[in-house]
């Protein structure tokens, strides 16, 4: 085995081993949902229109206010020969500080 390969498995095992002890440290200080105190999260409004042309419109609530609207239209491109759809949208949260986002 060259130094440098000595070298670099030394590095790697650093590495892994102050890695490792972060993850765990950090794993300690997060507190874990039980089953009972996770919340189960439903989809409370949905909605999906398309048209033959693959023209869409789409919106979903769900129960924690998590919103997402999405949008895609025809549009002609510049040589008037084709159309590309052009989708656009936006989602919006509650943090958990509970602001919204």
């Amino acid at each position: 085995m060259s130094s440098f390969s000595g070298y670099a498995l030394v590095l790697s095992a650093v590495i892994l081993a102050v890695t490792a002890d972060v993850f765990q440290k950090f794993d300690q200080q997060q507190p874990h949902l039980s089953q009972r105190q996770a919340r189960r999260i439903e989809i409370v409004h949905h909605t999906d229109r398309r048209d033959d042309h693959g023209q869409f419109a789409s919106q979903s609530i769900d129960s924690l206010g998590t919103h997402i609207t999405e949008q895609g239209r025809l549009v002609r491109t510049a040589d008037g020969k084709d159309h590309v759809l052009v989708k656009k949208g936006a989602y919006g949260y509650t943090s958990p500080e509970g602001v919204p986002v």
